[in-house]
């Protein structure tokens, strides 16, 4: 036992058995994952679920494995009493174009995962190209890195060139500022959930419509006169949004009315009342009401409050109550005024003694 043992750490003691040995040992891990991984993939295949993790072992699969093999070769070759720099620089260069390969695949994944939620929140209508102009950003910005940690790698002086991106990257910033301002924006209004596709928004501006689309740089929102409005998302969150379909569809109307001068207004409420809690596109609860606003020029002016159960049908609801209260007026002989206008005429005293003289 004790001549085998010394046999080994003898033959140990040869260079390139260590690195052969360290070679062996990470080709088997890379093996071993390999395999743990293929046998993983058919499982949830099976299962029909994980779609993100079938995802990241697919594309992650392979490049794992030359990692760990490469990362073996790297040590290996230490062991070695050679001049092997420039195979070493050679294999630095190699892992570190794997390793963002891998953090490329990883963040693509989860923002390919974050737009799923995101349209789920926006309520399923997202523009995917903008996300997608993300990820290539992102992909680039991995990439400048691995090609400066290569450039590292092989001894090359990078302050200049970090210089000279850091001056690129203010001039495109100050020139990509709208840009990002509406991104931030878009992102902001989905988390925040001010509303969600088809709701029926209206603007500080007054424009009313409903939300078509939630874009990376853009809202479009349809107005009711079937009209498509583009409002940059820096611009709509920063103003004030009212939201007809929060915090859910109900949504009360105010209608004017007017009765004329003598009229009872206790009557006048009455009769409004009566006649608008009995049709069926009011709802009952909260009960309608009837206020009594004001004395104008020509006329009572009062106020009719009432709710529907969807704001989708207000203008048929409005409708419906000013055709039955107009009618319901009528029949109980309340007059509805019309302006009316009284002239006075004044005449100067030479023009009538020049009517006087002519007589």
């Amino acid at each position: 036992m004790e001549a085998l043992t010394s046999f080994f750490i003898q033959l140990w003691g040869y260079s390139w058995i260590r690195a052969l040995s360290t070679l062996i040992l990470f080709v088997s891990i890379s093996q071993i994952v390999h395999g743990s991984m293929k046998f993983y993939l058919q499982k949830i295949k099976k299962l029909q679920e994980g779609k993100t993790n079938e995802k990241i072992i697919t594309k992650s699969d392979k490049p794992i494995a030359i990692l760990i093999i490469l990362t073996g070769l790297k040590i290996s070759l230490r062991y070695l009493d050679y001049d092997l720099h420039l195979i070493q620089k050679i294999l630095s260069s190699a892992l570190i174009v794997i390793g963002i390969y891998l953090i490329i695949v990883a963040i693509d994944i989860i923002i390919d995962r974050w737009i799923y939620k995101f349209k789920k929140k926006a309520g399923g209508s997202y523009e995917d190209e903008g996300l997608n102009l993300i990820k290539n950003i992102i992909n680039i910005f991995l990439g400048g890195i691995a090609i400066i940690l290569v450039l590292n790698a092989w001894h090359v002086a990078i302050g200049p060139l970090l210089t000279s991106l850091g001056i690129l990257g203010i001039a495109v910033g100050f020139a990509m500022q709208r840009t990002l301002s509406n991104i931030v924006g878009g992102v902001a209004l989905v988390l925040d959930k001010c509303f969600r596709i088809n709701d029926l928004v209206k603007l500080e501006t007054g424009e009313v419509g409903r939300i078509a689309e939630v874009g990376l740089r853009s809202t479009k929102i349809v107005t009711v006169d079937n009209e498509m409005m583009i409002v940059p998302n820096s611009q709509l969150s920063n103003t004030m949004i009212i939201n007809y379909a929060k915090p859910n569809n109900i949504l009360r109307i105010k209608v004017p009315i007017a009765a004329a001068y003598g009229s009872d207004p206790d009557e006048v409420m009455k009769v409004v009342l009566d006649k608008v809690q009995k049709l069926k596109t009011v709802l009952p609860e909260p009960k309608p009401q009837a206020r009594f606003t004001g004395m104008g020029d020509f006329s009572l002016d009062f106020e009719l409050l009432f709710y529907i159960e969807d704001y989708k049908d207000r203008f048929t609801a409005r409708t419906d109550v000013l055709k039955s209260v107009y009618k319901k007026m009528n029949k109980a002989g309340i007059k509805i005024p019309f302006p009316t206008r009284t002239l006075y005429l004044e005449q100067k005293e030479e023009v009538k003694k020049k009517r006087v003289r002519k007589k």
